[in-house]
């Protein structure tokens, strides 16, 4: 057990630096300046009948309202109405927006979004690396352009990219940007898909930015 240090009286030197800077300065930096502990600062702040100044104060609770939205917390709390909700779905699953810029149209912190999403059943992807979310850029607007139906965005769970409807066929796409490298399992994954009425493709977007729709026509054998 430590022993008890003898109490240390206050000196004016102290008392003065205390009553000038209390108003506008932090507790912990006091404690620095003065060369107290932050509890006997507001103890003494106390006796004394000192206040922080309302500017001051101010300013103090955005910076901690600011500190707290990168790690999480949002500034409209959590509460989250079914209008909310629904522009969520909307922007996740009907958008190629990132999860910041959703984040930023939602006035809503980053982590929060992850949160509801999950919330909510929709599995996240915060699109899986910069050569993958482009890819999926430039497919949507392919597919504005040749008029083709997106009918689903894939997440994270799912093996496909787009299910898309051409004319009156139904496609599961996987896009590949700049490399055609195609793990055995995915395909057999995608294979999976053709039994829920689905033709399975390849959208690859080559190094010069050329689309080129690549239909699997061959029926893989799926093991047992």
């Amino acid at each position: 057990m430590k022993p008890l240090q003898p109490y240390r009286l206050w000196s004016e030197e102290e008392l003065r630096l205390l009553r000038e800077n209390h108003g506008t300065t932090h507790d912990e930096e006091l404690a620095e300046l003065i060369g107290r502990t932050v509890p006997a600062i507001r103890i003494k702040a106390s006796t004394l009948g000192l206040k922080k100044d309302p500017e001051f104060m101010k300013k103090y609770l955005l910076e901690s309202m600011n500190r707290a939205r990168k790690i999480g917390f949002d500034k409209r709390g959590y509460h989250w109405g079914e209008e909310d909700n629904e522009k969520l779905r909307n922007l996740y699953l009907h958008s190629d927006l990132t999860l910041d810029e959703i984040a930023e149209k939602l006035d809503r912190a980053k982590p929060t979004i992850i949160w509801r999403l999950r919330k909510l059943k929709i599995p996240t992807k915060d699109k899986r690396n910069k050569s993958g979310y482009e890819g999926e850029r430039i497919a949507v607007k392919f597919f504005e352009r040749v008029g083709w139906e997106i009918l689903e965005r894939g997440t994270k769970t799912t093996p496909h990219d787009f299910l898309v409807k051409i004319d009156e066929r139904k496609y599961a796409i996987n896009v590949k940007n700049g490399t055609l490298h195609v793990h055995k399992s995915n395909i057999r994954r995608l294979m999976s898909l053709a039994a829920k009425g689905y033709s399975i493709a390849f959208l690859y977007i080559d190094p010069d930015k050329n689309i080129h729709f690549m239909p699997i026509e061959k029926t893989y054998r799926m093991d047992q």
